[in-house]
């Protein structure tokens, strides 16, 4: 057959399809037996902390089972995720309380560092 036509001035060589978008696959453990799930150091272990030196999970865990917060931040029903119900209060009250300090958009950094994901129902 004939040749191929030369590419026209202005075209660019396709690009490469870009890498896939990386997806989370959300695990259940809400069934799941105790002895099936790696929690690594058991929290009756640990020494005892200041509240602000602690780690995301026992912060978190700490502000969900504080009853002056219930207005701010809860429990989902099913029980597997937490939800901000005031944000203001949020930002000026629990944060400086567990984290030592105000600002929002650092605590969603920190939450989204370890692996917490935002979802919409």
């Amino acid at each position: 057959g004939a040749p191929d036509p030369p590419p026209a001035p202005n075209s660019k060589p396709r690009e490469q399809d870009p890498a896939p978008i990386e997806t989370y696959v959300y695990r259940d453990f809400a069934s799941a037996e105790p002895s099936t799930i790696n929690t690594g150091t058991s929290h009756e272990r640990m020494p005892p902390q200041s509240l602000q030196s602690q780690k995301l999970p026992s912060k978190l865990a700490a502000m969900l089972s504080d009853p002056d917060l219930t207005s701010v931040i809860t429990w989902m029903p099913h029980g597997r995720s937490w939800k901000i119900l005031n944000r203001e209060l949020f930002a000026s009250f629990a944060l400086p309380r567990y984290f030592g300090h105000s600002n929002h958009a650092s605590f969603v950094r920190i939450v989204n560092a370890w692996g917490f994901r935002r979802i919409s129902i």
